[in-house]
C-alpha cells in the first residue's frame, strides 16, 4: 500500500477537510447552477459593448478562464482587470462583473465603485463584503456565496456564476443538459482519482509522487492555460512548494533559451505539459519540440491528457478537479496541512494596517 493509500495520513496532516471540499466541487457545480437560477439580470445588459471582468488572485484566473473559453465564439471584447484602476473606455456599455469570494479585495473594491460611478452594467459575485454592499447602493444583482469554505476551494463558486451570467445574456450558450452531462462525466472521473482510489490505478496520486521534491514548471496553452495558473496556485498554496507556469506558444519565444544555467538544479526541474484536444494544431507541434529540447537537455519532463469527453466547458471542469487533487495528495506527501495561508495573510494584514 502507497502512502497516499493510508487514510490516517488524511486525518493527521488534514485536519480541517481541505479533502473534503476538492471532493465535493460536483455538487458545487450543481448547486451553484440550481441557485443562479434564482438571480434576475436586467434585460438592457444584453446591449453590452464591451467586458470587464473584475478579480484578483485566484478570482482573477476565473477571469482569464472565462476569458480563453469563450474567445472562439464571444463576438464582444472581454479585458481582465487585476487592479484598482478601471480602462479609460468603461462607460454605460460596458458590463462589469467583480469577483471576489471575502467581498473585501480593495483593488476589486476600488475598480468597481468607479465601475458605479461611470454608470457601467453591474454584475457582482462574492460571499458578502463591500462588494454585496455596493452590488445593494447601485441596485444591482449579486451571487452571494451561502458556504462556508476557504476561498481557493471556491472556485466553482466564482467561476459558473459567470458563465450563467454570460449564457442568460446570449454572449455565449450553455444549457442545462450540457450542465448535466458534465456532471455525470466528472462523478466517474472523480472515481479515478479520490482517496480511496489506489495509487497503482490513480493518475493523480502518481503525479503528485512524481513532483514531491521537484522545482515544477507547469505548461499549458489555450483553454488549459489558466489551468496551468490554477495548478501552480495549488500546489504553492495547499502543498506550500514552489512551482511556476509557462504558457504556450509565448514559450518558444524565450524560456528555451534558459535552460542552461545553474546547471545544479537540473535534476529538480520537473515540467509539466498539461495538453487538451482543443489544443491549437500549431501548438501541439511546439509542445513536441519544446520537449525535443527538454530531452537534449537532460531536462525531466511530464505529459498530462485526461483525454475529457465532451465539451470544452467540460474539460476546463475535470482539469480543475483533478489539480486541485494532485496539489492535496503533494500537501500529504510533505506532511503538512493544506489549510494554512499565514504569508498571504500577513500581507493583508500588514496593507490593512498601512492604508
Amino acid at each position: 500500500m502507497g502512502v497516499l493509500d493510508n487514510e490516517t495520513i488524511y486525518e493527521k496532516f488534514d485536519p480541517q477537510g481541505m479533502n473534503k471540499y476538492i471532493h465535493d466541487l460536483p455538487n458545487h457545480i450543481e448547486n451553484s447552477w440550481n441557485e443562479l437560477k434564482q438571480i434576475s439580470i436586467p434585460t438592457h445588459y444584453i446591449n453590452a459593448k464591451n467586458i470587464v471582468i473584475l478579480g484578483m488572485g485566484g478570482s482573477g484566473n476565473v477571469g482569464n478562464i472565462i476569458k480563453y473559453y469563450t474567445q472562439k465564439n464571444i463576438k464582444v471584447p472581454i479585458e481582465i482587470v487585476k487592479d484598482y484602476v478601471l480602462p479609460a473606455y468603461v462607460n454605460s456599455s460596458t458590463l462589469v462583473i467583480a469577483i471576489s469570494f471575502s467581498g473585501g479585495t480593495e483593488e476589486t473594491i476600488a475598480a468597481f465603485s468607479e465601475a458605479g460611478v461611470r454608470g457601467a452594467k453591474l454584475l457582482a459575485v462574492s460571499a458578502g463584503g463591500e462588494i454585496e454592499s455596493l452590488a445593494r447602493k447601485y441596485n444591482v444583482p449579486h451571487f452571494k456565496i451561502n458556504y462556508s469554505l476557504p476561498a481557493r476551494a471556491a472556485i466553482i463558486f466564482l467561476l459558473m456564476p459567470i458563465i450563467y451570467f454570460l449564457s442568460k445574456l446570449k454572449f455565449i450558450d450553455v444549457r442545462d443538459d450540457e450542465i448535466n452531462e458534465i456532471l455525470n462525466n466528472l462523478k466517474i472521473f472523480q472515481q479515478r482519482i479520490e482517496i480511496t482510489m489506489p495509487t497503482g490505478q490513480n493518475e493523480a496520486k502518481k503525479l503528485a509522487e512524481n513532483l514531491k521534491g521537484k522545482l515544477c514548471i507547469i505548461v499549458g496553452s489555450g483553454i488549459v492555460s489558466p489551468i496551468a495558473v490554477r495548478f501552480k496556485n495549488q500546489i504553492n498554496e495547499n502543498a506550500k512548494s514552489f512551482a511556476a507556469w509557462e504558457e504556450m506558444p509565448e514559450m518558444c519565444h524565450n524560456f528555451l533559451q534558459g535552460l542552461d544555467f545553474p546547471d545544479r538544479i537540473k535534476d529538480k526541474i520537473l515540467t509539466i505539459f498539461i495538453q487538451s484536444k482543443f489544443d491549437y494544431p500549431r501548438n501541439i507541434l511546439r509542445f513536441q519540440a519544446v520537449q525535443n529540447v527538454l530531452k537534449r537537455k537532460g531536462l525531466m519532463f511530464e505529459v498530462v491528457n485526461l483525454e475529457v469527453k465532451g465539451s470544452e466547458l467540460s474539460e476546463i471542469l475535470h482539469y480543475l478537479h483533478f489539480v486541485d487533487y494532485v496539489s492535496l495528495y503533494m500537501a500529504m506527501l510533505e506532511q503538512t496541512d493544506p489549510m494554512p495561508y499565514e504569508m498571504v495573510t500577513y500581507l493583508k494584514n500588514f496593507l490593512a494596517e498601512n492604508k
